[in-house]
């Protein structure tokens, strides 16, 4: 897995800072990690407070701790999916006593402190409507409704407060759960409860999950709520809980490109390929080839992203350097994933592939790859 390294070096991290946020493509890269007092500007973020007194969205920091939070509980549950940000709904904080028919919908409009809630306000539907997401419940699995816990993602009528149309729903009676190994914890780092044993993740656990929802033509361009809610059901124990990051309403207008270069001398091997398109508000995947030269070992891949463009022929190590730094390095064993914070489309980026080598006696080398030049989509 891809680590992300914002403080490696500088450039990136002010191509990250520096980009504007729009309100319709959200990872709450703007929100201050705790919890969320709301609104979360610019990206306009509103998370009532609970009727418990406290609020029950909590945005997490990619950083080793959360201060008033204990042990964070990513990446490596597969988020943040988009820059260094995500959001944890935890059902805790709201005050229960909903009954949600088996299968739903649920029971809308929702009072303010029912659920755990983070919501967009009137704002003007594009389409599609992505997000991804993860969604953990301690409830045993088709029990009974008084415990019928629930997740539910829905376009609403600011106006009345019910539901138009239902974007992703689970509760206790979905299908599509592993019930046996559920890995994802809360915002604390447990997941579930001590006293519970049934835990249950939506598959496969321990992973982001990408929803993409086709709005229907008739609401493409109306003002309404784009809302998430966590609910305990009618009793207050034994909490769910969902995470969700880089949400994004409407297609990208722009595809991005790539292309790939190497050097003049043919010294670098061409080990370094591009797997996807370079999407503003998405990612970025590229592999390195970790085959490494006879006689020594391979022990890690880089992908270097200049801030300053390509260049030709610049001799290293005896190999040639392609793009100009200060650089963003991404750290992996292969296969590479970047986010790309939304707002960047249209850059014009280049970046080198890097194989980490060590030899008999462990002294490493670096081999410089070939180049890819993008344009941010």
């Amino acid at each position: 897995m891809s680590s992300y390294l914002p403080q490696t070096l500088v450039s990136w991290a002010l191509v990250l800072t520096s980009a504007p946020a729009f309100s319709q493509v959200a990872g709450f890269e703007t929100c201050v990690p705790g919890h969320v007092l709301g609104p979360c500007a610019p990206e306009s973020w509103v998370a009532p407070p609970s009727v418990w007194g406290g609020y029950p969205a909590v945005v997490e920091p990619f950083a080793p701790v959360v201060p008033g939070f204990g042990t964070p509980v990513g990446p490596s549950f597969g988020f943040p999916t988009q820059g260094n940000h995500w959001v944890i709904l935890d059902a805790m904080f709201s005050s229960g006593g909903l009954n949600s028919p088996y299968g739903g919908p649920a029971p809308y409009p929702l009072v303010p402190g029912e659920t755990a809630a983070i919501l967009l306000e009137s704002v003007v539907i594009q389409t599609p409507i992505t997000f991804d997401f993860n969604y953990v419940t301690p409830e045993v699995l088709q029990e009974s409704d008084s415990f019928n816990d629930f997740f539910t993602v829905d376009l609403v009528d600011p106006n009345t407060g019910l539901a138009i149309v239902n974007i992703l729903y689970y509760d206790t009676w979905s299908s599509g759960y592993d019930s046996q190994y559920a890995q994802t914890p809360m915002s604390h780092g447990m997941v579930g409860y001590p006293a519970v044993s049934f835990v249950a993740e939506v598959a496969p656990v321990g992973q982001a999950k990408r929803m993409v929802f086709d709005v229907p033509p008739g609401l493409v361009g109306r003002t309404l709520n784009l809302e998430f809610h966590v609910a305990n059901g009618f009793d207050h124990e034994f909490s769910s809980y969902a995470w969700r990051d880089n949400i994004h309403m409407g297609a990208p207008t722009f595809s991005g490109s790539w292309d790939y270069r190497n050097g003049t001398l043919g010294l670098n091997p061409d080990d370094f390929t591009c797997s996807t398109q370079p999407t503003s508000g998405y990612g970025w995947k590229s592999k390195v080839d970790m085959t490494p030269v006879f006689g020594f070992t391979s022990v890690a891949s880089i992908v270097a992203v200049g801030s300053n463009g390509p260049t030709m022929g610049g001799l290293w190590a005896n190999f040639e350097l392609l793009t100009v730094g200060p650089f963003y390095l991404d750290w992996s064993m292969g296969e590479h994933s970047i986010p790309v914070p939304p707002g960047l489309t249209g850059l014009a980026l280049s970046s080198q592939g890097v194989r980490m080598e060590q030899d008999a006696g462990g002294v490493p080398r670096l081999v410089l790859l070939n180049a890819v030049d993008m344009v941010i989509g």
